[in-house]
């Protein structure tokens, strides 16, 4: 998650970063996004509204899983997200939720800089080692 975020929409996808998160690498290779994989799920939880939902999720590994939030919980201000391996779970944060939340898709590259994930117009990932042109056409991804 980034640090100093307004909120995150529901149908949002987010990583989550940690570790020990998973026992593999696990990409989700069916033709929707499913609630658990390889033995990872993470929840989405209101107390106060009586809502606890999965999220759907694309990746898993030691470090990182992605998930995209539930658009359950739309019209909530906060959720607490947990990643649960099994019977054993991560703490818990209360992430803010909010209508909407435009974000850059972002990338780390090998110098650990984090940059917006774009393409130039032969479709090369844009960073430190290959900038933007100017005047040259540029794909940003966005959510």
């Amino acid at each position: 998650m980034v640090a100093g975020t307004e909120g995150f929409a529901p149908g949002s996808y987010i990583s989550i970063y940690g570790t020990a998160l998973s026992d593999v690498f696990k990409v989700s290779s069916t033709p929707y996004l499913p609630i658990s994989l390889a033995g990872v799920s993470v929840s989405f939880d209101s107390v106060a509204n009586r809502i606890s939902v999965p999220g759907r999720l694309s990746f898993v590994s030691a470090g990182q899983v992605n998930v995209q939030i539930p658009w359950e919980v739309q019209g909530l201000t906060t959720v607490s997200m947990k990643v649960s391996l099994g019977e054993l779970q991560t703490s818990v944060i209360m992430l803010p939720i909010r209508n909407q939340a435009p974000a850059f898709f972002e990338y780390t590259e090998g110098s650990g800089q984090r940059s917006a994930a774009a393409l130039d117009v032969n479709f090369a990932v844009l960073g430190a080692n290959n900038p933007a042109r100017r005047g040259a056409a540029v794909q940003f991804y966005l959510n």
